[in-house]
């Protein structure tokens, strides 16, 4: 259900609002209104009636959202009539339902908050990428299977906090900023956040850019990479996020930690966990 809900399925996303409504199982423990409110809105912008109605309802009694009860009942009105489903046309109401909070202190700062306001009505999909050969393989997945024409792919890079004391400093909490595809093919940009330019990768994006019309930004992050591509969820308001397996065995996964099963069990998204090919044994 929730693979459906990333390529915009209408009935899952408004299946999973109800759980998120209802907490899973019918637990009370695990509710998450907002969530609930943000999945309704995303199916009824899709064209779901059952999911507008259940939205107006929200909106008229300020459940998981702010109220407003003339919306509520345009919502009622508008379950009646043809919906147009045009990407990129955002519903009246469609405003009210932002739950992030985005404090502005620099020109940089409100730069990437614009940007990610211009993500709030595009299919978002993170990859971890270290520029081993399964996070290339993750990319390549990503590319033929989940990528449709006007999404979005961020790669995700995280870089040890001792390479670069000083943008480690300044982007510690939130990253660095998005960097469109062509600003990431030149070397002096990639050089200012300590990254090499990898043709591979280059070549997976550009592709991915011209045949499938989607947007590709990297973003960098320095620290733990289990840490920081989980925070990178919630940072991006990510839909999804696919990361490699280096294939540890049980023994250096204890010792290593295993990242991608750091982020299944961490992350506040679906988690697509690419293998690469099975290692030669000794």
């Amino acid at each position: 259900m929730a693979k459906a809900a990333i390529r915009s399925h209408a009935p899952s996303r408004y299946s999973l609002a109800v759980i998120q409504f209802n907490g899973s199982g019918g637990s009370k423990t695990d509710k998450d209104l907002r969530a609930g409110v943000a999945l309704c809105a995303r199916a009824a912008y899709l064209g779901h009636v059952d999911a507008l109605r259940e939205l107006g309802h929200c909106l008229q009694d300020g459940y998981g959202a702010r109220k407003n009860v003339t919306q509520g009942l345009q919502n009622h009105q508008q379950r009646n009539r043809p919906f147009d489903r045009t990407r990129g046309l955002r519903p009246s109401w469609f405003s009210l339902l932002h739950v992030r909070k985005i404090v502005m202190k620099s020109d940089g700062e409100r730069e990437e908050a614009l940007s990610l306001q211009r993500m709030e009505m595009t299919i978002s999909s993170g990859v971890g990428m270290d520029y081993s050969a399964t996070s290339k393989l993750a990319l390549q997945w990503t590319f033929d299977n989940l990528i449709e024409a006007g999404d979005l792919v961020v790669v995700i890079d995280v870089l040890s906090p001792k390479s670069d004391p000083t943008n480690k400093q300044l982007f510690e909490d939130t990253g660095s900023p998005l960097i469109p595809l062509e600003e990431f093919r030149e070397i002096n940009v990639c050089k200012k956040y300590g990254l090499t330019p990898d043709a591979e990768v280059l070549d997976i994006l550009h592709t991915m850019s011209k045949t499938k019309g989607a947007k590709a930004v990297a973003k960098v992050y320095w620290g733990d990479p289990r840490e920081k591509l989980c925070d990178s969820v919630e940072n991006l308001k990510l839909d999804s996020i696919v990361v490699g397996s280096r294939g540890l065995g049980a023994i250096k996964r204890v010792f290593l930690g295993s990242v991608s099963n750091h982020v299944v069990q961490n992350a506040t998204c679906p988690v697509t966990v690419v293998k690469g090919p099975p290692l030669p044994k000794p």
